[in-house]
Formats: C-alpha cells, sequence, structure tokens
C-alpha cells in the first residue's frame, strides 16, 4: 500500500489534469478488478496520488483545479502514464524498476510511462481521504 512518508516525489504536485497528453500511439490503461465501477457522479477528488515506479519508492501528485469524480482522476493517472517514455524520466526512476536496463535496452521496449509499471495494471482498490485519491494496484 502506498506510504507517503517513505516514498520520493519527482514534483511536489502538477497543477493540471490538462497538462497531460497522451502518447497517439499507446493509451495506457488500467484493468479494474475492483467488485464495482468507478464512481463517476461524486466531485470529491481534489488530488491524486500513485506510484510512478515498480516497487512504489517514486510517487507522483496529480492536483486539479476543481473536483474532480473518482473516474476522472483515475482517467488523469492513464493520461499521465500513457505520456512517452523520455529518458529524463527514465533515469529518475530506474533504480526502482523491474530488471537493471540501460536507457538504450529500455527505449527498444517501452513506449510510455505506464510499461515502466510492467504488470502493475490491476487497479485493486482505491481509497479518498480529505479529497485526496489513493490508487491500490497489483500484478
Amino acid at each position: 500500500m502506498f506510504n507517503s512518508e517513505n516514498s520520493q516525489k519527482l514534483s511536489s504536485h502538477l497543477s493540471v489534469e490538462a497538462d497531460f497528453t497522451p502518447n497517439k500511439h499507446t493509451m495506457w490503461l488500467f484493468t479494474n478488478t475492483m467488485s464495482r465501477p468507478f464512481d463517476n457522479t461524486k466531485l470529491v477528488i481534489s488530488s491524486v496520488t500513485f506510484d510512478i515506479s515498480r516497487y512504489g519508492e517514486y510517487t507522483e501528485t496529480i492536483n486539479f483545479k476543481s473536483p474532480v469524480t473518482e473516474f476522472e482522476g483515475v482517467r488523469a493517472v492513464e493520461k499521465f502514464f500513457s505520456q512517452p517514455l523520455t529518458e529524463v524520466y527514465f533515469d529518475k526512476i530506474k533504480d526502482d524498476l523491474f530488471g537493471d536496463y540501460t536507457w538504450e535496452e529500455i527505449k527498444e521496449e517501452y513506449n510510455c510511462k505506464g510499461d515502466c509499471m510492467t504488470s502493475l495494471e490491476f487497479l485493486e482498490n482505491t481509497h479518498i481521504q480529505n479529497g485526496v485519491l489513493t490508487l491500490i494496484v497489483g500484478s
């Protein structure tokens, strides 16, 4: 489970969900394994926090200008993971990934940021507290 005290952030926050432009060739999506669909009615999410590396050492937070639904919060994370993988991003998280790859090796196999999560694509649960949506994922 996510523990904010033990995780490093790459940035303090990202202010606008719309800042994320998915890779035109790849849309990275979670598989919802919860026993319910994402809520798309209650505007209660002010930010979403999620792991960005395979073993949870690095996290990111997306802050929204106005409250969004759980569904919209999850979609914002999927848009983040759909962004093209860059060498700068890879270098920041490479010490917490599955395998010991170089940029030259990884760029041949991975297309987007979400590919770095390897099999962590199953959204097992969500937690909302004080407007912060936390995603619990597994493989």
